[in-house]
């Protein structure tokens, strides 16, 4: 048996939050018409569900961390010039800070906190996300590029 890298109800709680990819890509798909933002915070909405379901070392958790960097650079891509870069920007910064800070107080055995502090992770990166979708991208998307 595997053994999980938190208990259940903690797993349950970024299980939860991770769901807050679903109106962000409700948003950025159907009412920004941002198809590849969109498509990113699918992928990730996909990976972190089935990594938070059953949070273990292994491909799972590889594909999630893999997505969620990708997609982290392809939005900061598409941010350089953006009309909405500054807000996207701010949110990010809030997120990668809440990200290390929740990686700190891991190390120092607060399990609990940092699983709180994580779920901040998911929620400032779909504001961010979405932020950016709301606006005009003067650069063509990765994906664009990659499907040419």
């Amino acid at each position: 048996m595997e053994r999980w890298l938190c208990s259940k109800e903690e797993a349950r709680i970024l299980w939860y939050t991770s769901w807050t990819c679903a109106p962000a890509f409700l948003a950025q798909y159907f009412y920004y018409s941002q198809t590849d933002i969109a498509l990113v915070t699918l992928f990730v909405l996909f990976t972190s569900l089935s990594y938070w379901r059953k949070p273990t070392y292994g491909c799972r958790r590889n594909m999630d961390m893999t997505c969620v960097f990708f997609g982290l650079f392809h939005n900061m891509y598409c941010a350089h010039g953006a009309e909405m870069a500054i807000y996207y920007y701010f949110f990010t910064g809030l997120g990668v800070n809440a990200y290390i800070l929740g990686w700190y107080v891991y190390k120092c055995g607060y399990l609990k906190t940092s699983i709180y502090i994580h779920s901040l992770v998911h929620i400032c990166a779909n504001i961010a996300n979405t932020c950016l979708a709301a606006g005009h991208l003067t650069t063509t998307p990765i994906v664009h590029l990659l499907l040419k």
